[in-house]
């Protein structure tokens, strides 16, 4: 594939797609495309980065000890309140 058809691709993904993109790629292939970027154009992916995470957004964001044991909490009510064998074999 040429660069030109990488680039072309690059601009049809959604965000998503391009964060997962970046994640699968070696660090050695994130330091090469690094390297050929423009400073505009490093500073503008900063810039993307930052109001993500001004936003919220951050990628991979971890639950704190608190909000998982809310949430087992949660999971346990719910599966009390369920009847035994609901949803299997339910033909």
């Amino acid at each position: 594939m040429s660069p030109e058809q990488r680039e072309s691709l690059w601009r049809q993904m959604t965000p998503d797609q391009k964060v997962d993109a970046w994640k699968r790629l070696t660090p050695e292939q994130r330091q090469t495309i690094r390297q050929k970027l423009t400073p505009e154009q490093r500073e503008a992916a900063r810039q993307r980065f930052q109001e993500r995470r001004e936003n919220g957004e951050v990628p991979g964001r971890r639950l704190s000890p608190e909000e998982r044991r809310q949430l087992r909490d949660q999971i346990y009510e719910s599966n009390k309140a369920r009847p035994p064998h609901a949803g299997k074999n339910n033909r």
